[in-house]
């Protein structure tokens, strides 16, 4: 579980703990890519950057910055019913770090996704907060198989399912914590007495 730990890049990004999945949310069928994703990016606050890159034809590299450090991630974008959806998880050679000269770490190669929407210039990410999942899957809006750790909410379906969760979900705007970042070439300019 000691992945849970490392997720930053999310827990900065909305405060929240990610909605976790043992399989990923991508497959081959579902594979876009977005070329406008690809750049660097600021954080609203300015407080944090993400810098974004094609890794092969159909995976992405990201880096995410602050002030505690750089996290790397993988991720494989989707699309369902016209919303954009990245699958994430760490890094292999990240994953390698924790475990380096450990007597016993387990680590769960856990991934999470977001909810991306890019208008021009900026880049909207929302994640669901594991919290906000459970209620949907009490409530009956999603089907999915899973599993309640003391620190978090665990997917345990499998692709096919997840993607139909996500799906039901994606068009909720009120459920997705949402940051926003600015393309780092292009950043707002202050307005005349801020």
């Amino acid at each position: 579980m000691r992945t849970l730990l490392v997720l930053s890049l999310m827990l900065m990004l909305a405060g929240c703990i990610p909605t976790l999945t043992l399989q990923p949310v991508w497959d081959k069928e579902h594979l876009v890519s977005e070329p406008a994703l690809e750049g660097r990016w600021i954080s609203a606050e300015g407080d944090s950057t993400l810098r974004v890159a094609t890794h092969n034809k159909d995976q992405y590299l990201l880096d995410f910055a602050s002030e505690d450090g750089v996290t790397h991630y993988e991720g494989r974008l989707i699309r369902l019913d016209g919303h954009l959806i990245l699958d994430l998880s760490l890094e292999k050679d990240a994953v390698d770090k924790i475990v380096d000269g450990q007597a016993f770490a387990p680590v769960l190669p856990v991934h999470f996704f977001a909810r991306l929407r890019i208008e021009g210039d900026k880049l909207h990410i929302g994640l669901l907060p594991d919290d906000e999942m459970e209620k949907q899957i009490e409530a009956g809006a999603v089907k999915v198989q899973w599993s309640k750790t003391p620190d978090s909410l665990i997917l345990t379906g499998n692709t096919a399912d997840l993607q139909e969760a996500v799906r039901r979900l994606a068009g909720d705007s009120e459920i997705w914590e949402e940051s926003t970042f600015y393309r780092a070439s292009v950043l707002p300019q202050p307005t005349p007495g801020q």
